[in-house]
């Protein structure tokens, strides 16, 4: 019987799989529950935006600029970050100038597009750190990898080209009718899906004879991915279209919801295993406000709390969603809320991209052994 002799995990199989790999479970939950209730899909999206995708994002900031010893140690990317706070004025400016470019559309598509690298990136992360505690050679990972953006990309890109793609792109292409391309497309997408399904089924198989327990923690991720982004951009994010249909919008609410669920609770899940680290004997002198706010659970929750609150006054001053009740109050447009909204959005996926390599930070590789 093999004995393992060191941890394969993050942290341990229980945090791994109730937090890293289980907030699949938890959102996919939320989304059937949601399903059945489609009336509370506005309420669920604001729930979501405020207490998860706009508290993940004040936890890097206080990762980062709250971290006294790391601010010192990157200035320059802490600085020159600020200038996608820049951006989405100069697009809110570029945007009432012109009669025929819609700026403002152009850019909300490419920040999608980001947000959908973003968090293929973060999968990457876990992957790769599931493959360095088992030392795994560098063919193999790549392997190992390929099959992880299998499960990820290709169903992305499945919901970008049939669902989200703007209709005008085709437009731009002659003598293309758009629902032909798209359904061309779309059948390609499903056939290339199902041969790398069988390809990496094949290649974990083979896999776990080669590692046997060492190779679980791989095989539960990849696995869980293969069947969390299959199940939803093949099926809920039609049934999101239908009910949205017939509420009277089309933002994909629900497939939003469950897309960014799995990546704000696992990065949650994260943003705590690394403190614990790092700041477990840590002073207010050596690493300033991070450490009061990272050092204890308690502390976490409160400024997640706060910045919650915060979150929710921005987006809720945005008016490109609907409120509670499902309407959309396009008044309440505010240019400081668009302004600071994607401004932290953008800065978040760039600074995110910067600060967790452990390759090349050898005080984060050694705090994630």
């Amino acid at each position: 019987m093999e004995v393992l002799t060191k941890n394969i995990w993050v942290r341990n199989s229980k945090f791994d799989l109730s937090l890293i790999s289980g907030g699949a479970i938890i959102s996919f939950t939320i989304v059937f529950i949601l399903l059945h209730k489609p009336l509370y899909i506005p309420l669920f999206f604001w729930i979501w935006i405020s207490l998860f995708e706009g508290t993940h994002i004040w936890a890097t900031i206080s990762r980062t600029y709250f971290d006294k010893e790391f601010a010192l140690n990157n200035k320059r990317l802490l600085l020159t970050s600020l200038i996608f706070f820049i951006i989405p004025y100069i697009i809110l400016e570029l945007n009432a100038s012109s009669k025929s470019l819609p700026f403002n559309s152009i850019y909300t598509f490419c920040i999608f597009i980001w947000a959908l690298f973003h968090i293929a990136r973060q999968h990457y992360g876990f992957i790769s750190i599931y493959s360095n505690k088992i030392n795994l050679p560098p063919k193999i990972k790549q392997k190992v990898c390929l099959s992880l953006y299998s499960a990820i990309v290709i169903p992305q890109l499945y919901y970008l080209f049939t669902l989200r793609l703007p209709n005008f792109v085709f437009h731009y292409l002659p003598r293309v009718n758009v629902v032909q391309a798209q359904f061309f497309i779309a059948k390609i997408l499903i056939y290339l899906s199902l041969i790398s399904l069988l390809a990496v089924l094949i290649f974990l198989f083979r896999f776990y004879e080669t590692y046997k327990k060492r190779s679980l923690a791989i095989l539960n991720y990849i696995i869980i991915c293969f069947l969390f982004y299959s199940c939803m951009y093949y099926y809920i994010t039609h049934q999101d279209n239908f009910y949205q249909s017939a509420l009277g919008i089309n933002l994909f609410l629900l497939v939003t919801i469950m897309n960014s669920l799995f990546h704000n609770i696992q990065y949650h899940a994260f943003i705590w295993h690394y403190s614990q680290k790092r700041y477990k004997d840590s002073t207010f002198q050596n690493y300033g406000l991070a450490s009061l706010i990272n050092k204890k659970t308690t502390h976490y929750l409160l400024f997640c709390l706060v910045t919650c609150c915060i979150s929710y006054f921005i987006a809720s001053n945005l008016g490109l969603w609907p409120n509670h009740e499902g309407f959309i109050e396009t008044q309440k447009f505010s240019q400081l809320s668009y302004i600071l909204f994607f401004g932290l959005v953008s800065h978040h996926f760039y600074v995110d991209q910067k600060i967790w390599k452990p390759s090349k930070q050898k005080e984060l590789n050694d705090y994630l052994k």
